[in-house]
């Protein structure tokens, strides 16, 4: 599994590299442009004209940042989501019986789990909305078999929580119905990707990408407002040009 989640890392670095690639050497465009139009040679009509391209190069940068996707993750838009690692439910995996859990699309916040000894179902929720799952036909007297996993899709939250029985490779532990009731899943906002490398929901086995908004109306690029119809607008566009071509490679 661990072997498997490497190989998806490097799957989706590519991915970003690809575009980041595309998007750096658009800038370099936009910077040659921006170059010719800082020349006196030119006039405010050449100017004007030479914009129309410029801005169409603009929005492609936001096209290509937004269309940037590895399994349905938006990878270059920012906004991410981490799971952070005080939460309970993986922090104590070898009695909370979890192997795996996503929380990409889920809302920055704390989340409990309700879930009684001797009923299965687990509720999930983070005080504004909650969801309850009945997991009975995946259970054998109330726990995952050996050798087998479940995957809980808490999808109205936007959060995955994998459960093991023994004996599957690079668990911590048996879930029980109980095991979760009363942990919590702690969501930050985050300007990186976590992903899973190893065994266990530590730190040695978490892998953090961080890969921010690469959008020309991104704080990083900081290219929203940026034009080229004037001298003056020419040649300072040259030097944010520069910074943002730093920004992106």
């Amino acid at each position: 599994e661990g072997s498997r989640n490497i190989q998806q890392t490097f799957s989706l670095l590519q991915v970003a590299e690809g575009s980041l690639n595309k998007i750096a050497d658009i800038v370099r465009r936009m910077q040659g442009l921006a170059m010719q139009a800082a020349s006196s040679v030119f006039n405010n009509q050449d100017r004007l004209n030479i914009n129309s391209e410029f801005a169409h190069l603009r929005k492609e940068i936001d096209r290509t940042a937004g269309s940037t996707t590895y399994n349905g993750r938006k990878l270059l838009t920012g906004g991410n989501t981490s799971l952070n690692l005080v939460s309970t439910a993986a922090a104590e995996a070898a009695t909370t019986g979890t192997s795996e859990i996503l929380v990409d699309d889920a809302s920055a916040g704390t989340y409990t789990f309700v879930d009684n000894p001797g009923v299965d179902r687990i509720s999930l929720g983070n005080g504004v909305q909650t969801q309850t799952l009945n997991i009975s036909e995946h259970l054998e007297e109330g726990v995952v078999p050996d050798g087998e996993h479940v995957v809980v899709r808490f999808d109205r939250l936007g959060i995955s929580v994998t459960l093991t029985g023994t004996g599957v490779r690079g668990a911590a532990g048996q879930y029980s119905n109980g095991d979760l009731d009363g942990h919590t899943l702690v969501v930050d906002e985050s300007d990186s990707l976590t992903l899973q490398v190893g065994p266990s929901e530590t730190s040695n086995d978490m892998s953090r990408i961080g890969i921010s908004d690469m959008r020309a109306v991104g704080a990083n690029l900081n290219l929203a407002d940026i034009s080229i119809v004037t001298l003056n607008d020419a040649r300072n566009a040259v030097d944010r040009l520069s910074t943002a071509l730093t920004a992106v490679t």
